[in-house]
Formats: C-alpha cells, structure tokens, sequence
C-alpha cells in the first residue's frame, strides 16, 4: 500500500490530542465540578492561540507566561510556568502527542531550548527560535502532516518583562506560523555572515530542519533588532526566499504585509473564541467527571441533530440512555470536542475574512454568520439571555454545515470535515491528517436526511406516538424547540 495520511490513522493519539484541555481541567477540577479561575484562565489562553493556528493564518500571537522562582539544590531558580507546569516540563510534555521517530527529534531540542529560555531571558535580549516544517530528509510528507509538521515554520520570540525593580516577572511570547519559505532559505541566510545576527551560525547539515533549531541558544538579538518580534524574522528570510523561488517569495511577501495588518482584531477575536472553546472544554469536562452530558452539551449534539453522519449517530445511539439524555466516555467526548473544533474554526474564517477558507461561500451567507456572531456577542453583553443564544448558535450551525470551509493548522491539526458537507457538494475529502481520525466520513449525505415513524426520545413530547423522527430519535416539534434554544425534555 502506498504511503498516505491514512497510513498513520492513530485513534489513540486523536483521542489524547483533542481531549488535552479538558484533561488538563480534570486535573484541577474540585467535588462541586469547578475548577480555578487561574486554570480556566490559562486554558483559555493555550485555546486562543490554538484558534489563530485553525482560523487565522495571518495572526501573530502574543501571550504573557508568569516567572515564578524557586530554590532547587541551593540555589536560585528561574521557571516560566503554565498551568503549573515549567516551560521544560511542558516541552518534554510534547512526546506524548507525537507518534514518530522524526518528531521525537525535534522535542529532544525542544526541551534545552526551553530550559535555555528560562535560564537566560532577560531584559534587553531577544531569543528567537525558528522551527522549520519537516524537510523530505526529516522524514516523508505524509509522516509529516500526520505529525502537524509538514507545511508550515513557526517562528517564536521571547522577551523579558520586568517589574520596577528590573526583575523579570514574566515572558512575552510571541510566535507566528509562516508558509511555503524554502528550507534553503532559512540556510542561506543562517550561513551568510551579513545576516541579521551579523555572522554566519554553523549548521550541523544543510538538510534536515532539525539542523536549524538546534541553533536556538545562538540566535539571541538586542531586541530593538526584532522591533515586529517573530514577523522581524520573515522581513529577515525574505531576501534569501527571492534569490531561491521567485513564487515562494512572491507568496512569502504576501504574508508579510498580511501579518502587518489587523492584529488588534484577530487578538479579539482569538481571545473570544478561546473563552468559547475553553467553555466547552469545561463542559466535556464535567461529563466526563459524571459520565453524563450536561445540558450544554445536550443541546449541541441536538442543534446538530440534521447534520450528524451515519458512524456519528452510531456512537451518539450507543451513548442514549433515555429523554436526550446521554452517557459520557473519551470515545463520546472526543467526537463532540472534535466536532467543536470543527464548527469554531470555520465560523472564525468566516468572521476573519480568511479568504483562502471560505472562497465558496456566498457573501450573502458570510454576512449572515457574522450577523450571527455579532449578535451573539452582544446578548452576552446586554444580558444573558441562555434561550436566545441557543437559537442563534442553531441557526449559526445549520449555515456552517451547508459550506466547504477550510478550517485547520498548527497544533491542533488540518481539521478534517466535521460532519457530511463535503458528500453534500459531491466533494471528496479534504487533505490533511487533522487529528488522525473522523468518525464523520459517511458516503451518504445528511442533505438526504429523511424522517421516519417512532416514538420521540423527549419523554414530556406532546406528539402522538408513534410519530415521525430524525436520526436523534426526537420529533418535528421538539426538534424545533431545541432548534429554537428551548428544553422540551424540562
């Protein structure tokens, strides 16, 4: 068989890549199912900028990690911490969502390079670290996007900032996800001792991407020579991408300008959905710690309940017990944080203008789901009004499920579809390994979806019994109710 994204299909690694925030909420959760501001906070934060890397390709993140210090051995230790963890721990954390001899690698250089961070930040000092997508030397592009690692650099920045007494307090990280610069590039210009670090660094080869980001701990600047942070590094490469690929440099060069635009509105919007993706994290959480689903995310399998495929239903109906009321395991919350992820990042190209995602959707319905999302928004501040909400968030997925929408990258992955618009269009599936699993993929269309006589699931249902259902076992009225972001079953 021939070597394909297939070949590398790990259900288990899926399951612990799209479950990690909220494992990471168990880990803190208390008797009453709560769990710290702070946790929820730095969730959030990991939430934020993993919705740039799945919406919004042109965002330049920034966050701000805690310093914290501690006395180990006798001394005096600086840490950049996390959810509790040290910014090496986190690191050396890396293996367990890798498969693959070549990404083990690239941890193994990860880890001194954050461990040379914590040791060495300091006020003044820049310290870049540039991690090349793998090259064919690092291993096939298949293996690759199966890792995450195939098409794009991420170019990260660290700084140091300080309190009045000059003691650093906390990391500025920004970082950036850049594509379709030559790996030959990056050495040309590492080689060159008119570079920006003004001499030629030595590379271990010129063939493996490995080879440029074990240069981490000499590629530290003054930062006033990275006044745009990681984007100062893409103005850096470029002149090396034109000497090497006129069309990538042309392309390079695009995304430039594009990452000197509009970050104050991705940084918005990233904050915001990382809030809403953390939420629901929270709530997978809970269920899993019950083993029921809670109401909100009783509500999100029926919102959805038109649109989910064959196998999905097949899971969902394994999970029933009785009046929509479900049992909770990883195999069940990993389909929903699955289909979450799906749904939040095409609503984010959408809200975004990412053009290279949403070029097949109609402007008339690109208005319509920021209308949607604005509104939204706006209930929130206004006043919570929970019903309302979860109308607008039903009619906001009915419109995403009837679009091809290119969502996906970075950590969390190409997003693979989340549920049959692809087989609606007569499409095959889209590139890209995602989490390296879709329980999704049905060759039927839900467009086809068609009801038949039963009896509705929803216990206090007025309807005659028998009567029709859909594939959620619930009927014409109470499906409207749930659609309309009522609780018939209350």
């Amino acid at each position: 068989m021939s070597e394909s994204l297939e070949t590398y299909r790990n259900p288990e690694l899926a399951e612990r890549r799209l479950l990690t925030e909220p494992d990471h909420f168990l880990d803190y959760m208390d008797d009453q199912l709560n769990v710290p501001e702070w946790v929820f906070r730095d969730v959030a934060q990991n939430r934020s900028t993993a919705s740039c890397e799945i919406a919004m390709p042109d965002a330049v993140t920034t966050t701000l990690h805690e310093v914290e210090y501690r006395m180990e051995e006798g001394r005096r230790r600086r840490v950049i911490v996390w959810m509790g963890y040290t910014a090496t721990q986190m690191a050396e954390g890396g293996r367990l969502f890798h498969f693959s001899a070549p990404a083990f690698d690239r941890v193994d250089i990860e880890v001194p390079a954050a461990g040379f961070v914590e040791e060495n930040l300091r006020p003044g000092v820049a310290q870049p670290f540039v991690s090349p997508a793998m090259t064919r030397a690092d291993a096939s592009l298949a293996l690759a996007r199966a890792e995450h690692l195939g098409d794009d650099d991420s170019l990260q920045v660290s700084t140091a900032v300080t309190n009045r007494h000059g003691e650093v307090t906390h990391r500025k990280f920004q970082s950036l996800l850049v594509c379709g610069i030559p790996f030959p590039a990056w050495v040309a210009m590492f080689k060159d001792p008119g570079n920006i670090f003004g001499r030629s660094l030595p590379l271990r080869d010129e063939i493996h991407a490995t080879s440029v980001m074990e240069l981490f701990a000499q590629m530290e600047l003054p930062v006033e020579m990275l006044p745009e942070g990681p984007i100062s590094l893409v103005a850096a490469v470029l002149p090396y991408v034109q000497r090497i690929d006129q069309k990538a440099y042309e392309s390079v060069s695009e995304q430039l300008v594009r990452f000197r635009t509009r970050q104050e509105f991705y940084a918005k919007e990233a904050e915001r959905a990382g809030v809403e993706w953390a939420q629901f994290d929270l709530e997978l959480a809970r269920s899993l710690r019950t083993g029921v689903a809670t109401d909100a995310l009783r509500f999100f399998i029926l919102q959805n309940g038109h649109d989910w495929s064959e196998e999905s239903l097949r899971i969902l109906n394994a999970h029933e017990l009785d009046d929509a009321v479900y049992t909770v395991d990883r195999e069940l919350a990993a389909l929903l944080a699955r289909a979450k992820q799906k749904l939040l990042g095409d609503k984010l190209c959408v809200v975004t203008d990412n053009e290279a995602a949403i070029e097949g959707v109609d402007q008339d319905v690109r208005d319509q789901i920021k209308i949607n999302h604005n509104s939204i928004a706006q209930i929130y501040n206004e006043g919570y009004d929970l019903g309302r909400i979860r109308q607008l968030e039903a009619q906001q997925y009915a419109l995403l499920h009837q679009q091809v929408i290119r969502s996906g990258g970075g950590c969390s992955g190409n997003v693979k579809t989340a549920f049959n618009e692809l087989q609606r269009h007569g499409l095959n599936e889209l590139g890209g390994v995602g989490e390296n699993d879709n329980p999704f993929k049905s060759a039927e269309s839900s467009a086809k979806w068609t009801w038949k006589p039963g009896n509705c699931r929803v216990k206090k249902c007025p309807s005659p019994k028998p009567t029709e259902v859909g594939p959620c076992s619930v009927c014409r009225h109470c499906q409207r109710e749930f659609d309309a972001g009522r609780d018939p079953t209350k």
